[in-house]
């Protein structure tokens, strides 16, 4: 009984530390009170699957916002699951979005970065060879 309930809290433990999306101002450290407090997305943390369709449903959620957008993403990641981040990553591409790197964006946030068309990085950006599951 011990082991069922370790496993349920590392599963749920596993899904707290997906990917956060949300809307945010151009850049939050200026706090400029002219600047739209929905231009920009960020999103922190590990990439784990549902990730891409979390982030295709706050964009279909808040269309008007996303059509008036700067189509900016602001990323800060360590990676996760690159099936996802080729996901997601083919998404940015599509929405022409520039990717902007605020803090760390290693491993699979490197896909990320590299899908967009435009990018630039005031953190470290670091890739290595992908791992796949074997079952790929």
């Amino acid at each position: 009984m011990k082991s069922i309930g370790l496993a349920l809290m590392l599963l749920l433990a596993h899904q707290g530390y997906s990917m956060e999306f949300r809307w945010g101002a151009v850049d939050e450290a200026k706090a400029d009170p002219k600047a739209s407090k929905q231009s920009v997305i960020y999103a922190n943390g590990a990439i784990q699957s549902g990730d891409f369709d979390r982030l295709r449903a706050l964009l279909r959620k808040d269309f008007e916002v996303y059509i008036k957008s700067s189509r900016t993403v602001r990323i800060t990641s360590n990676g996760g699951d690159i099936v996802e981040a080729i996901k997601i990553g083919g998404l940015l591409k599509e929405m022409y979005a520039e990717v902007v790197v605020d803090g760390d964006c290693a491993s699979a946030c490197f896909l990320l970065y590299v899908s967009a068309v435009e990018r630039k990085s005031f953190g470290r950006v670091g890739i290595h060879r992908p791992y796949f599951e074997p079952r790929y």
